[in-house]
């Protein structure tokens, strides 16, 4: 079973008997224009806390179109690939360690993050305080602001 793949309609959980590799593949697509313009430039040159905040042009790869394509495990990410950003969805395929129950991600950083697949090894919870102070944090930060 690829992650991904719902172990039922409207549930982004898959079920694994035992820790191991499994193969994770996500449709992703960004648009970028072929080059950099004065008007791209500010936007990467831009402090992260500065409009506009999440931007596919602040992850352009140098002078390309390309962008890259993290796959994250319980937020690190555990690999990468990078994408041509021409506005075609693409499927991308990474084959990961799951050695304990997990949530499972991509994201094109600083642009866009997916909501998570929860994937269970031998019906074990999910446990992450990492995680979670992390989320916590964010969820503090956003308070504050409102």
């Amino acid at each position: 079973m690829a992650l991904g793949e719902p172990t039922e309609p409207g549930v982004s959980q898959v079920n694994l008997a035992a820790a191991r590799k499994a193969q994770v593949t996500f449709d992703v697509a960004a648009l970028l224009v072929e080059k950099p313009t004065p008007e791209t430039e500010r936007i990467r040159s831009a402090r992260l806390d500065s409009k506009p905040y999440w931007h596919v042009e602040r992850s352009r790869i140098g002078g390309t179109r390309t962008v890259p394509v993290d796959f994250i495990r319980h937020g690190v990410v555990v690999d990468r690939r990078e994408i041509e950003a021409d506005g075609k969805t693409q499927s991308t395929t990474a084959e990961i360690d799951i050695p304990e129950s997990s949530w499972v991600a991509v994201r094109i950083l600083p642009s866009v993050h997916t909501n998570p697949i929860w994937v269970t090894v031998a019906d074990q919870p999910i446990r992450v305080p990492r995680s979670a102070k992390w989320c916590q944090k964010a969820v503090d930060i956003c308070w504050e602001a409102k």
